[in-house]
């Protein structure tokens, strides 16, 4: 082989990966769809007894147990946290026990659930799925302005990720969702020129 062939084929490699990388750079800023990488942020949070339940075992909806879908919001929101996951659609989990106990609402804030009159064996209901708080100081999800975004577990900052796209935290079924959204203008300080 000639050293003017080897030249050759190594031009049309350089050239090959300069079109492929600018056809990258191109594309990669057409996209005008968030992707989420994080999701909502719930917490499985233990009942202090076993409260009445029927229906099935698992996760199941809140109206398969005494205080119902209310009760489980209530529950979940005096411990802390925004409200009972998916507004009680498999949001609490059923399993059997020797001995469960009536729902009773709450008498003060430091009991969130008072144990009322024993039911016996059954379905009970041991785990219910609760909703982190969240705020967003942009107010949700604008990639104009930069914000932050603070749930139970920290504050994240939307950044530019490079490559004019902006990392956009917004809260997600109560808690703090990361969006990647294309800068067709480019990326300062967190927010979209």
């Amino acid at each position: 082989m000639t050293k003017k062939t080897k030249l050759s084929v190594n031009a049309k490699i350089l050239v090959a990966v300069i079109i492929v990388l600018a056809l990258v750079v191109i594309f990669s800023g057409t996209s005008q769809t968030a992707k989420f990488s994080a999701p909502a942020t719930t917490k499985s949070v233990l009942t202090p007894f076993a409260v009445d339940g029927w229906g099935s075992l698992g996760w199941t909806n809140c109206n398969n147990m005494a205080g119902g879908v209310a009760g489980a919001n209530s529950f979940c929101k005096c411990k802390g946290y925004a409200n009972v996951y998916q507004n009680g659609t498999a949001a609490c989990f059923n399993e059997w026990r020797n001995s469960r106990w009536a729902w009773v609402s709450a008498i003060n804030s430091s009991v969130c659930i008072a144990q009322g009159k024993a039911t016996g064996a059954g379905y009970a209901t041991t785990l219910i799925k609760c909703t982190n708080p969240c705020s967003d100081t942009d107010g949700g999800f604008d990639i104009k302005v930069s914000g932050a975004c603070t749930d139970k577990s920290g504050t994240y900052w939307d950044t530019c990720a490079g490559n004019g796209t902006v990392a956009e935290q917004s809260c997600q079924s109560g808690g703090c969702a990361t969006g990647l959204k294309p800068c067709p203008k480019g990326c300062k300080n967190g927010a979209c020129l």
